[in-house]
């Protein structure tokens, strides 16, 4: 203000008087701005919590078994049955302890809709799939969102991590679990990052994830969905933002993942080794039963 009010030859009092305003100014606009934070974690939360609450009606959330005070074993494996998308029955999926599945349709809202029942992020009524899933002889459809995420672990492309820690990001299917997160994030190549960041990992996530890059924000995702493995695993084309090696450092930690793993990918060749197709625009009624060998106790021989 006062290089161009010189250089207009403004008076000293206009120029004094114009430096008081913006200085009256500041602080009210400083504010504004943080409008577009709010509105971020306004939309992750939306996008996280929204679909979550619109799976069912109040009053059957009112009626949903309690949760167990723990995970439990129950049937090993994974049972989808039952499924149906935009008024077309498609076949479901019986999978072993250590499968590994790849989801492919002819259209691509057929697999997003069947990406969001399982990781139960989408609802019947905005246009996903309903069906019945037993994970574990969980009912997912059952239990309550909080404790449904202790049977599955999501990760895909393009989610907007919500504002809390690094640390409470990781836990998040967990809220309450106490065990370090260091490993997880070593896992997915984040260690060193966090180490070096001013707080470690108690720095807090701001505008969908925040410092960090998108590359990081997909391999934070990557390691919350493993946190303390859960027995189904849900990948939507996460390797496409995993950064430099992303798809070979997917494949390593896959290799002995115990559970099951459902990608949807075009390039599984890259990111897993044997895998069966789970095709959604086979004959309807049909189920694509899924085996595997070596994976622990449970495991179905081929």
């Amino acid at each position: 203000m006062v290089v161009a009010g010189s250089w207009a030859g403004l008076e000293h009092a206009v120029v004094a008087t114009t430096i008081t305003v913006v200085g009256v100014l500041a602080t009210p606009i400083h504010d504004l701005g943080r409008v577009v934070e709010y509105r971020q974690s306004f939309l992750a939360a939306r996008r996280i919590l929204a679909p979550a609450l619109g799976t069912s009606s109040p009053a059957e959330r009112q009626t949903r078994t309690p949760a167990p005070r723990q995970d439990g074993p129950g049937r090993p494996g994974v049972h989808v049955h039952d499924l149906w998308h935009d008024g077309t029955r498609l076949p479901g999926l019986v999978a072993a302890p250590g499968a590994r599945v790849v989801l492919r349709s002819e259209r691509r809202e057929q697999v997003d809709a069947v990406v969001g029942l399982l990781a139960g992020s989408s609802a019947a009524a905005d246009g996903g799939a309903r069906g019945w899933v037993r994970v574990s002889g969980q009912d997912l459809g059952r239990l309550a969102p909080e404790q449904r995420r202790r049977y599955v672990g999501f990760a895909a492309r393009g989610v907007a991590l919500e504002r809390g820690t690094i640390a409470r990001a990781v836990r998040y299917r967990h809220p309450a679990s106490t065990e370090p997160v260091a490993a997880e994030l070593a896992a997915v190549g984040l260690a060193e990052r966090v180490r070096n960041l001013p707080k470690g990992e108690r720095t807090t996530l701001r505008r969908g994830g925040e410092p960090l890059l998108l590359p990081e924000r997909a391999r934070l995702q990557l390691a919350r969905a493993r946190y303390r493995r859960p027995p189904l695993l849900v990948l939507d084309h996460i390797e496409e933002q995993l950064g430099a090696g992303g798809a070979d450092l997917l494949r390593a930690l896959l290799a002995d993942y115990p559970g099951v793993v459902v990608l949807a990918t075009e390039v599984p060749e890259q990111v897993v080794g044997e895998y069966e197709v789970w095709d959604l625009t086979a004959a309807a009624g049909e189920r694509v039963r899924v085996t595997a060998a070596g994976f622990g106790p449970g495991s179905v021989p081929r």
